[in-house]
Parts: structure tokens; C-alpha cells; sequence
């Protein structure tokens, strides 16, 4: 992450994704849904590029 980097902003934009993706996991099964966030997770965690801040991400409070 850059000095100048807006957590808040990258908050929001999170939670577009996640507003996108849901209806497409809540047509799959419980087992299908969590396998397919357990990979994106780990794509994301095993690229050496994306691991600090993946890991950071993780690390936040839950939101309401």
C-alpha cells in the first residue's frame, strides 16, 4: 500500500464487489459458495504481491 492509500475508500469499493458476487454465490450450494471464496482467498494470499495487504484486509473489524 502507498502512503496516500484511502482504507475507507477501498472499504466501499469492497463492499461493491461483495454486492455484486453475492447473488451469484447464493445460487450456489453452501459448499460450493465457501470453496470458491476459500480459492479466491487463497489466490490472493499466495501471490507474494497482494499477500501484505490480503492479509491486512483480513485482519480489519467486522462491519455491521
Amino acid at each position: 500500500m502507498t502512503d496516500n492509500y484511502d482504507f475507507q475508500a477501498a472499504l466501499r469499493e469492497n463492499d461493491g464487489l461483495v454486492e455484486q458476487i453475492r447473488p451469484i454465490l447464493a445460487r450456489q450450494s453452501p459448499e460450493v459458495a465457501s470453496a470458491t471464496v476459500a480459492q479466491l482467498l487463497a489466490i490472493f494470499v499466495a501471490a507474494p504481491p497482494l499477500r501484505e495487504d490480503a492479509l491486512r484486509l483480513l485482519a480489519i473489524a467486522p462491519r455491521n
